[in-house]
């Protein structure tokens, strides 16, 4: 390599400028400056007097006109070195120093501009056209550096495009998991309704499957996608490193080609990732069922109202907090009888919330937590709240009833919150009472109504833990 390098500049030393080409018959003017015989006496053939030279216009006499013997015995040396030293490489050789096919030259320098090599008197024609010319050594450490540029590059795009499959396939593993555990939810709702709805369960279950296995499809296909993106990055990865490693001649012989590419492959786009929004109420779960069962999420949505509890309803042993919005048992009775409100229960362990309706749809939620028994409903305003009448629709209660666990001295079991819907239609005379955890209806008691309403709480007579609290929405874990 440093030998065709050498040989390419002495070339280019025992060139004849006139001509280009290397020297015949060299002479050696006055100022130093050789050219071919012939070609010098045809550029002095109409001059007479002062004769100057072609490069540096010095006159020069015609007794200057001296051959040089030596320089074109130097000059035929070099060819032969040139063209010995290249039949010994043979075509690999010539693959490592490539000639000029145009002027059978070494290749010794590189247009910026064409993006190719060139040789001395390929390079004069560059330099008209005002292409920059640069050595190869220059050139290919220029390109090293923007490649090693290039390389880092792509290198994140890879890291980024396997990141991004792993995502997508947690994001595949996620929707499969929501689907699954809909799909448990669709069966628990459907239980207290397999008669009449067997046919709306399977179109229900027919269609998520068929989201789920389109979900699972363009996922696959996302993933293909990655994978060829990630091979095309990878082969051109290891094309960089393979032509990186060498010579320069051949570095820059595929340095167009490679830039093309890497130009592509940046502009690679990623294929979008899966949501599970596409598992969302709004797309597969918008079905034709009764308002008992997914139509509670309607419920909710159009009907649903904050509540507070009214301190002045409640009974001595229920203290009112947290603005209203909580009740909890206490025994104190150091404070039995004490300072009676005149709307307190005395008969019951009841609390009333401070909203009275005498029309329209209503819906609250409830959190209880409690080992006792306890109730929930709506009652009449007029509703004995201290004598001891039982709550029953005939006395102008609709509750609902939940029993606690049965009693063990000393054993006070860990009673997990549960979370209760309660439903008022005033003018159809019914109110519906929901077990949001379990998303199924418990039943539905109905009246005529003629007075105010308002929701009921009551807590059983057995001193042990109760918690009340009215929510303005469900916990995020778990959603209708």
């Amino acid at each position: 390599m440093a030998l065709a390098s050498t040989l390419g500049e002495l070339q280019q030393e025992l060139n004849c400028p006139i001509c280009l080409d290397p020297l015949q018959d060299p002479v050696t003017l006055d100022c130093g400056h050789n050219f071919c015989g012939t070609c010098l006496a045809q550029r002095w053939e109409d001059l007479q007097e002062t004769l100057p030279c072609p490069l540096c216009l010095q006159g020069c006499s015609t007794s200057g006109d001296q051959r040089n013997t030596q320089l074109r015995l130097l000059t035929d040396a070099i060819q032969q070195l040139s063209a010995a030293n290249s039949g010994r490489q043979g075509a690999d050789c010539r693959e490592e120093q490539p000639i000029c096919g145009e002027h059978g030259q070494l290749l010794t320098q590189f247009c910026e501009v064409d993006l190719e090599l060139r040789c001395a008197q390929c390079g004069i024609s560059c330099e008209r056209q005002g292409h920059p010319l640069a050595s190869i050594p220059v050139a290919a450490e220029r390109h090293r550096r923007q490649l090693k540029g290039t390389l880092a590059s792509l290198q994140q795009k890879l890291l980024q495009a396997t990141k991004e499959q792993a995502c997508l396939e947690e994001q595949q593993q996620t929707l499969q998991e929501k689907g699954h555990t809909r799909l448990t939810q669709l069966s628990k709702e459907f239980r207290s309704f397999r008669g009449s709805l067997e046919e709306e369960q399977g179109r229900l279950g027919a269609g998520l499957s068929r989201k789920l296995k389109e979900a699972s499809q363009k996922a696959l296909e996302n993933r293909e996608q990655l994978a060829a993106r990630s091979s095309i990055l990878q082969s051109l990865l290891r094309d960089i490193t393979q032509e990186n490693s060498q010579g320069d001649q051949v570095l820059l012989l595929s340095i167009n080609q490679l830039h093309s590419q890497c130009h592509q492959s940046l502009q690679l786009e990623v294929p979008k990732a899966l949501s599970c929004a596409q598992v969302s109420p709004s797309s597969v779960w918008d079905c034709r069922i009764p308002p008992h069962a997914v139509g509670l999420h309607n419920l909710m949505s159009k009907f649903q109202l904050p509540l507070t509890l009214d301190p002045d309803t409640a009974h001595w042993q229920l203290k009112v907090c947290s603005q209203g919005r909580m009740a909890m048992f206490v025994m104190d009775v150091t404070h039995q009888g004490q300072g009676l409100r005149p709307q307190a229960f005395t008969s019951h362990r009841a609390v009333l919330a401070s909203q009275t309706w005498e029309t329209g749809r209503h819906f609250w939620l409830v959190q209880v937590r409690s080992t006792n028994s306890w109730a929930l409903g709506v009652c009449e305003e007029a509703f004995p709240r201290t004598r001891g009448v039982p709550c029953l629709p005939s006395q102008g209660c609709w509750c609902y009833h939940k029993a606690g666990p049965p009693e063990r001295p000393g054993y006070s079991p860990r009673v997990p919150p549960a979370f209760w819907g309660v439903f008022l239609d005033y003018e159809l005379g019914e109110v519906s009472f929901f077990d949001l955890k379990e998303r199924t209806h418990l039943c539905t008691l109905t009246g005529t109504f003629t007075g105010p309403l308002r929701p009921y709480f009551a807590v059983g007579s057995s001193p042990s833990p109760f918690f009340l609290r009215i929510l303005e929405g469900l916990p995020r874990r778990f959603s209708l």
